[in-house]
């Protein structure tokens, strides 16, 4: 069995996807790269074809319908052959630490695994490396932790795809199956997953190299506002993945996965309110309606906490008010 999987999801990137596939070619048969081609109509399927040929004991193909990027971490997680996974977008790449971070989990896994090890991640702008988002002070380095270990995020940060390697037994156990065609997906990957972890690493390096910048990305400016309503259908699969009062969760772990739904809350209502056209305040109403459906005490403790009962001001101030948070976040949160 292979350490780890490394999924590469590509979809028209025959412009991108050599710098990303290079970052993880160091010749290390601990390695399981998965390239998914989802339905690409350029030179992509050429290009993974091409890498599997010259790394047949590290690099699979697997081509297949377009389905989007939910999909191709469904498929990545049926067919890993690594102990863990983790994914790498396809105009990302991995820093040079790739081989210490394998050494690394190895040897963790040596000593009986984790259900998850987060590495930190780096912006980087048009080529232009830029701010590091690292979990330093939110978690113990270089030991095996629970989630009571952890101390409080700030409002800006989460545990994301780019900082997040789980095991795959974890994946397996908790099964979801992520929608196709819809974007933001990976924040429901990320949260319905946290349920089945128990044992957490936490490795100070800037592992991913998150390239942000370009206006076709799902998080530029542009598509966050417009694809609103898939944010919201996110946010509220994120919400319907479990109740946070099972016996099963720990203190600490109900904590973080409290903030992580509070502050995904709030960014939906203010894209929402954002979105200058049709139907946001009937997507909004439709959202808080099923979650508080699922859960009453929650979804009411959640839509009517001061800052997200404000957020869903109706009408011309409510946008305002709206168009001005976004503003504030996106200096601090970086949306693209």
């Amino acid at each position: 069995m292979k350490l780890l999987t490394v999924l590469v999801p590509c979809y028209n990137s025959e412009s991108l996807m050599r710098k990303c596939l290079d970052s993880v070619m160091i010749d290390d048969n601990r390695l399981d790269v998965l390239i998914i081609d989802d339905g690409s109509k350029d030179n992509t399927p050429i290009i993974a074809d091409e890498y599997q040929e010259k790394y047949p004991n590290i690099v699979r193909v697997i081509h297949q319908e377009n389905g989007g990027h939910g999909e191709g971490l469904n498929q990545g997680i049926k067919h890993g052959l690594g102990k863990y996974f983790k994914a790498l977008d396809s105009d990302d790449f991995f820093s040079s630490d790739l081989k210490l971070f394998l050494d690394t989990l190895e040897r963790i896994d040596e000593e009986g695994g984790v259900d998850l090890f987060i590495t930190d991640y780096r912006y980087v702008n048009n080529g232009v490396q830029g701010k590091v988002i690292s979990y330093k002070k939110q978690m113990p380095k270089d030991k095996v932790f629970g989630w009571d270990e952890v101390k409080k995020f700030k409002p800006q940060q989460f545990i994301t795809i780019h900082s997040a390697t789980f095991s795959m037994k974890v994946l397996r156990e908790t099964n979801i199956e992520l929608p196709k065609h819809i974007s933001y997906e990976d924040n429901y990957y990320i949260h319905g997953n946290l349920q089945n972890v128990k044992r957490l690493y936490y490795m100070n390096i800037d592992l991913y190299q998150y390239t942000i910048g370009r206006a076709e990305q799902s998080t530029s400016k542009e598509n966050i506002v417009k694809h609103y309503d898939q944010q919201v259908l996110v946010t509220t699969l994120m919400f319907k993945s479990y109740h946070l009062d099972d016996e099963r969760f720990t203190k600490g772990q109900v904590k973080y996965m409290y903030h992580s739904l509070y502050m995904f809350f709030a960014i939906t209502c203010v894209l929402a309110h954002t979105y200058k056209g049709g139907g946001a305040a009937d997507e909004l109403k439709k959202m808080w309606n099923e979650v508080i459906e699922y859960d009453e005490k929650l979804g009411k403790k959640l839509r009517y906490r001061t800052i997200i009962r404000t957020l869903n001001m109706p009408g011309k101030l409510g946008h305002i008010f709206g168009s001005f948070l976004y503003k504030i976040a996106h200096l601090f949160v970086r949306f693209n």
